[in-house]
């Protein structure tokens, strides 16, 4: 990435200044839950893609390797900017399992004239009605026994990925090994019930 320095309009090869770190600061802050020994320097830089003065910090963190990353807010100090950024897998993650614990399921929504005209799309609702169903008793199974999809993965060996595409994604139908591995963990048996037509 280039840029230009501000008021010079000399160009910055930013990843070059990992060669020479004697200008980084060098501090500790804890990052991703860990004290994390960090270098680092500072850089207000004209961006000319934006046309505007961009805070760059150049950073070198124990174990995590460089990054360089962009802030528009030129009075955020630098340590601030790393410390939101390596918060955001947290945050990402949480939202994720948030997200999915409401029970956001994809809707499939079908007039009553287009299933009165066709029979094969009233035979497809049907079968999405029927899994959509199921979906939402498996999550009520799991709420009743208050768990989490992530708790309920530890507690049934299931990836909580798996546990979560099992009662969200109506694009793919659950594996009938998860389904089974999740209903045992929540003390819940599957069964067969013939039914009347």
């Amino acid at each position: 990435m280039v840029v230009y320095e501000m008021n010079v309009g000399k160009k910055t090869v930013l990843w070059r200044l990992f060669s020479d770190m004697t200008a980084f600061t060098e501090t500790t802050l804890v990052l991703y839950g860990k004290k994390t020994k960090v270098k680092y320097q500072c850089l207000d830089l004209t961006w000319k893609t934006l046309d505007r003065i961009i805070r760059f910090v150049v950073v070198d963190t124990e174990g995590r390797g460089k990054m360089i990353l962009m802030c528009s807010d030129l009075t955020m100090h630098p340590e601030d900017i790393i410390t939101i950024y390596c918060m955001r897998f947290k945050i990402e993650t949480s939202f994720d399992e948030q997200k999915n614990d409401i029970g956001n399921f994809s809707y499939h929504f079908w007039t009553p004239t287009m299933i009165d005209v066709d029979p094969e799309l009233q035979v497809a609702s049907e079968d999405l009605n029927r899994e959509y169903e199921f979906r939402k008793k498996l999550v009520a199974a799991r709420k009743e026994s208050g768990l989490t999809q992530r708790e309920l993965g530890e507690k049934s060996g299931i990836p909580y990925r798996a546990i979560s595409r099992m009662e969200t994604n109506s694009e793919i139908s659950p594996n009938i090994r998860t389904v089974l591995k999740s209903l045992s963990a929540l003390v819940y048996e599957l069964d067969v019930v013939k039914t009347s037509q």
